[in-house]
């Protein structure tokens, strides 16, 4: 996709002037980590493992944050904040899953205008909570991504998944006519 067609599909997207923004500071209610949390688990779990110059850079790098990490070091980051978040979301599905809690934006969406083309939200979460919420809330969801497990991005088939026993009837117009 290029940038005038995504820009084009924002705008088509976005054209009733609706549009929900969500941060993180929900997820963070919810009890996933937040900075300081994440931060804690960066330095407890960072230090081994690492080879010497992306060791060397996180010696640096901990204390002030303020350089930019060795392509090492930023995988070691990517995959050790994977994991603390994964644990936490795993637990907090599992409670909505098991029906021993119900997420805020479950109780908020039901009170929300929802235009006929649909309710955008925004996110730059990278959970599952919202999707999650909005499910449990009744409402299907739409994350233009297609897939079970990695996703790409597809929005016609993603929108064509909510097609459910879709009946094409036949057109009258050639009845009789050969």
């Amino acid at each position: 996709m290029d940038l005038h067609e995504l820009k084009s599909l924002l705008q088509r997207h976005f054209g009733d002037g609706l549009v929900v923004i969500v941060g993180s500071g929900l997820s963070c209610a919810e009890g996933l980590s937040g900075m300081n949390e994440l931060a804690d688990h960066l330095q407890l779990t960072l230090s081994g493992g690492l080879e010497p110059p992306d060791a060397n850079c996180w010696q640096k790098l901990a204390p002030i944050v303020e350089i930019a990490p060795t392509s090492g070091l930023e995988a070691a980051i990517v995959a050790r904040t994977a994991e603390i978040m994964a644990r936490r979301e795993r637990e907090i599905i599992a409670q909505v899953f098991a029906k021993t809690r119900t997420l805020r934006f479950t109780h908020l969406l039901p009170h929300l205008l929802k235009p006929e083309t649909g309710l955008p939200i925004v996110t730059t979460n990278y959970d599952r909570l919202l999707e999650i919420a909005a499910e449990e809330a009744g409402l299907g969801v739409d994350t233009m991504f297609v897939g079970d497990f990695a996703g790409t991005i597809n929005e016609s088939e993603s929108r064509l998944s909510f097609c459910r026993e879709v009946i094409s009837k036949e057109d009258k117009s050639n009845i009789g006519h050969g």
